[in-house]
C-alpha cells in the first residue's frame, strides 16, 4: 500500500511539473464577410474576403474589398514587419498570439509627417466550432485632433 501511494504521489508531482501547454488556434483559411456592428457600416453590394495563412512565426492576411486586394505579413514573434496600406501609406505591423486570442496591430504614416499616424488594433476570435471568425477593431490617429477613435467588429464566416 506504501508502494502504490508513493508511486501515485511520483505520477501526481510529474504531471504538476510538467509544463501546461496553452491552446493554440490556427485561423488558416478563407472566410467571406457577413456582417458588421459598431461604427463602420457597409453597404449590401460591398463583397469582402479574407485569406489566412498562419505559421508559427508569421501570419498572411490577404483581404479582398471587392475588387481592392491587400495582403499583409505580421510577425508572431514580438518583432515589427513593414506595412504598406492601399492607399500607399508606409508603416509597420507585428502579432500576437495568445491561446484562441490573435491580436494584430499596424501604425500606418499616409502623407509621411510625424504627427499624422493612422494605428489599427485588431483583435481576432474563432468561435467554437471554428465556422465563424469576430475581428474586433480599434481605428484611429495618434494625434487626436485629426480625428477620434472608432470600433467596430467585423463578422465572417469560413468558406
Amino acid at each position: 500500500m506504501c508502494k502504490l501511494m508513493s508511486g501515485y504521489l511520483v505520477v501526481l508531482l510529474v504531471s504538476v511539473s510538467l509544463p501546461q501547454t496553452a491552446e493554440k488556434v490556427d485561423f488558416s483559411g478563407s472566410y467571406t464577410l457577413t456582417g458588421t456592428k459598431g461604427e463602420v457600416k457597409l453597404e449590401k453590394e460591398t463583397k469582402w474576403s479574407l485569406k489566412v495563412v498562419q505559421s508559427p512565426s508569421a501570419i498572411k492576411v490577404t483581404k479582398t474589398m471587392n475588387s481592392l486586394v491587400e495582403s499583409h505579413t505580421y510577425p508572431l514573434d514580438g518583432s515589427e514587419g513593414d506595412y504598406v496600406s492601399s492607399f500607399g501609406g508606409h508603416g509597420t505591423c507585428k502579432g500576437q498570439l495568445k491561446g484562441k486570442l490573435l491580436r494584430l496591430e499596424s501604425v500606418v504614416n499616409p502623407h509621411g509627417l510625424p504627427n499624422d499616424q493612422v494605428y489599427k488594433t485588431e483583435r481576432w476570435e474563432l468561435s467554437p466550432d471554428a465556422k465563424k471568425l469576430t475581428i474586433r477593431i480599434e481605428g484611429g490617429f495618434n494625434d487626436m485632433s485629426l480625428g477620434r477613435k472608432q470600433f467596430w467588429s467585423e463578422i465572417y464566416t469560413r468558406d
